[in-house]
């Protein structure tokens, strides 16, 4: 029997491409894979729209399509099809933004979009992006409430947050 998703995490592929094997002794390696095996033992599933999903198709190790074949085979995988929200993207292109950072929101926008779509929770390492998300959800209300979470960033904490639920954190919050 498979046990009830408590939250469905929208994983970016640059955790994806920095997890390693079980030999790897990078940090940055072994963090990611540590986040990656965690989601897979704890009740978590992860979703996927299809930008997120084409985008991991060319961007995942080894070890990543294995991981993501398991969490199939487990049922913690969603696939949601189109999260897109034009919307959402006309209200960011009307953004007092600088050139850079509106190009760093649209990059990693399908991420937002499918977080939003899901438990609103985002998994990156980039921290640009994030940077530039918190200062977009000053003037967008719906961003304020969705978590952003660095693996590699105090990864002890970010384990325990998962094991414990990964509930509501207001210091991963884009609004925080």
């Amino acid at each position: 029997m498979v046990a009830r998703i408590r939250t469905r995490l929208v994983i970016d592929t640059d955790v994806v491409r920095a997890a390693g094997g079980k030999a790897a002794a990078f940090p940055t390696s072994k963090e990611c894979r540590d986040f990656l095996e965690a989601v897979l033992t704890i009740c978590h599933g992860m979703a996927l729209s299809r930008e997120l999903y084409a985008e991991w198709r060319r961007h995942q190790s080894r070890f990543a399509y294995k991981w993501r074949l398991s969490m199939l085979g487990h049922r913690k995988l969603a696939y949601m099809g189109d999260a897109s929200n034009e919307g959402f993207r006309d209200a960011i292109a009307s953004l007092p933004l600088t050139e850079k950072e509106r190009e760093v929101i649209l990059k990693d926008l399908h991420l937002v979009e499918a977080a939003m779509a899901s438990d609103r929770v985002v998994v990156s390492r980039d921290e640009e992006a994030r940077s530039s998300f918190r200062k977009a959800a000053c003037h967008i209300p719906e961003l304020r409430d969705i978590m952003w979470v660095n693996p590699t960033e105090d990864p002890g904490s970010v384990l325990r947050w998962l094991s414990e639920g990964a509930e509501r954190r207001t210091d991963f919050l884009l609004g925080s």
